[in-house]
């Protein structure tokens, strides 16, 4: 079917001055250092990521908006047990920490707001029941007034308006407040805005502008553009993992959330461990071992990645070669399921970690991922025996018509660059590979 690929276009985004790039097959994009080729790859998980995931993206949006709601009532909640009967404890922060600040930011909201609420009702509660008290006490009616002027300051309300001129009217006020930002994340879910994608955008790529012209189509429609007002999903690409470094592996919890989400994957579904030739052609011909993850049978023992070597021994994944966990990234993600047709797996400079024979090891593999199972990847290199690997073991495959090269280039008298497609062609990416020899020429030469 003609237009069936996926075409993303962007222009004027840090260093990148225009790329139009096609995703059928394997993509490999080429050049220098600083040319956007990272970028680029952050880009592509960045929009797959967010219209495969919106709801994540609108409950960090709302984990923001409400952050000094969560805030007040911590403080109201803590005080006040403090000065009265301790009321039921609702576990509020640890609740708001785990199933709301962090990701994957909660699975039902209605749950989340039923939480607040909950808080904001037990307060109402601790107050009225102990009413009698805080009107003979100067000291606790203090504390309350600290109170009232505390919510009358989150809800920025005007000092002079009588409907919230208590206690208990200002937390029907809060309970209002949060009923609002919650119902208006509903509706986002729902109608999915582009506005609020951008802005995350920006969060993501700081110090930086939103794209002249950044624009995803398929079966040639738009998807996500400039001028679309809301994102929609994609069709032929449903699930997205990027790989920068193997030694992402294991890592939890770090400043990249593409590595949590990468690790995420790599443990689940934990109960599906399908073996494959392709996942049998890294046990046995590349790494000579197995991998997995084993999961904590009691609190005190740790879960982790496994390597069992085809000797018996076994080996901590974390203290091995990178090399082993480059392979074991794919090795994991072909055992659970994750690759399919229906994935883009995006790797920047595969080669980085790997000996000269694997670099090829490597690139045979993702050909026949992408033959087998219509994975599709996208890799940014500048290795001339990666680049090499994958056209010459694609054409050996009769799978050359899924490969497309590009290559960027300095805009003149500028840092910006364009991507120029070059189809299989790869004669132009070794002329720029040449320039390290005349540099061993010029530096080395007596």
């Amino acid at each position: 079917m003609a237009n069936d690929n996926i075409n993303i276009s962007v222009n004027d985004f840090r260093a990148i001055s225009k790329a139009e790039i096609i995703l059928d097959g394997i993509t490999v994009v080429s050049g220098e250092n600083g040319s956007g080729k990272s970028t680029l790859s952050k880009l592509l998980y960045f929009l797959f990521h967010t219209a495969n995931n919106f709801e994540s993206l609108v409950q960090k949006s709302l984990a923001n908006e409400i952050k000094g709601i969560v805030s007040t009532l911590e403080i109201l909640y803590r005080e006040s047990s403090q000065l009265f009967t301790k009321p039921e404890n609702l576990n509020l922060n640890r609740f708001i920490r785990h199933e709301f600040t962090y990701p994957p930011y909660g699975s039902d909201l209605h749950e989340i707001q039923k939480k607040l609420i909950q808080y904001v009702d037990s307060l109402k509660d601790t107050f009225k029941n102990n009413l009698q008290d805080i009107e003979k006490n100067v000291t606790l009616k203090n504390k309350i007034t600290r109170f009232e002027s505390i919510l009358i300051n989150e809800l920025k309300i005007k000092t002079n308006d009588k409907r919230v001129d208590n206690f208990i009217q200002l937390l029907d006020a809060l309970i209002t407040e949060i009923n609002k930002k919650f119902n208006d994340a509903y509706v986002n879910v729902e109608s999915r805005p582009s506005k609020l994608f951008y802005e995350s955008l920006l969060e993501e790529f700081p110090n930086t502008k939103i794209p002249k012209n950044l624009e995803v189509t398929e079966f040639g429609s738009q998807i996500i553009s400039n001028n679309l007002d809301t994102l929609s999903h994609s069709y032929m690409i449903q699930k997205v993992a990027y790989i920068d470094t193997p030694m992402s592996i294991g890592e939890e919890f770090s400043e990249n959330h593409y590595w949590d989400d990468l690790n995420e994957k790599l443990q689940y579904p934990k109960n599906i461990n399908s073996k494959s030739h392709l996942s049998d052609i890294i046990e046995t011909d590349i790494i000579k071992g197995d991998i997995s993850f084993e999961e904590s049978s009691s609190p005190i023992e740790d879960e982790g990645f496994i390597f069992t070597r085809v000797d018996g021994a076994i080996f901590n994944l974390i203290q091995c070669a990178t090399g082993i966990k480059s392979f074991a990234i794919i090795q994991l993600l072909l055992k659970n399921g994750f690759l399919n047709e229906k994935t883009l797996l995006i790797i920047d400079e595969p080669e980085a970690h790997l000996h000269p024979q694997w670099i090829i090891e490597y690139a045979r593999l993702l050909v026949l991922i992408n033959k087998e199972i219509g994975t599709k990847f996208f890799i940014a290199t500048h290795n001339p025996d990666m680049v090499s690997a994958l056209k010459y073991i694609s054409e050996k495959e009769n799978s050359l018509s899924k490969i497309n090269f590009y290559l960027s280039k300095r805009d003149s008298d500028s840092f910006n660059y364009t991507f120029y497609h070059l189809g299989t062609d790869i004669e132009e990416i070794f002329s720029s590979f040449n320039i390290a020899i005349d540099r061993i020429n010029l530096y080395g030469a007596t």
